[in-house]
């Protein structure tokens, strides 16, 4: 197999791995959003949540967990949540105040980032 070869299959083992990453953390966000209410309206207790109820992982987090990529970044969990949130209309926060909180950070980051390009 030539050098083209090799990248072609690590580029695609790696676009499965994340894509079970995004599986994985859609359906654990989805179970903690139900489930916990604070969850919906805090993200660091919907990180701490998942990585210890989904993962299985301590709250002290070891270093090989991160060293050898075992656990799903943040901004995986954390998109899952807004996509099930805003774009499913489900478990959305119950506080008001959190809505609008995320509102405007929205309108924020869409000004200074721009829209991603792959929505």
């Amino acid at each position: 197999m030539n050098v083209e070869g090799i990248r072609k299959k690590v580029v695609a083992v790696e676009k499965e791995r994340t894509l079970q990453g995004v599986k994985t953390a859609l359906d654990g966000v989805r179970k903690i959003l139900a489930e916990d209410e604070r969850a919906r309206n805090n993200d660091l207790w919907l990180l701490i949540r998942f990585w210890r109820d989904i993962q299985g992982l301590k709250i002290f987090i070891p270093y090989e967990a991160v060293e050898n990529n075992f656990m799903i970044t943040p901004e995986t969990i954390t998109r899952a949540r807004r996509h099930i949130q805003n774009k499913e209309g489900r478990f959305i926060p119950t506080d008001p105040k959190v809505r609008e909180k995320r509102g405007i950070k929205q309108v924020v980051m869409r000004e200074f980032y721009g829209r991603g390009v792959y929505e």
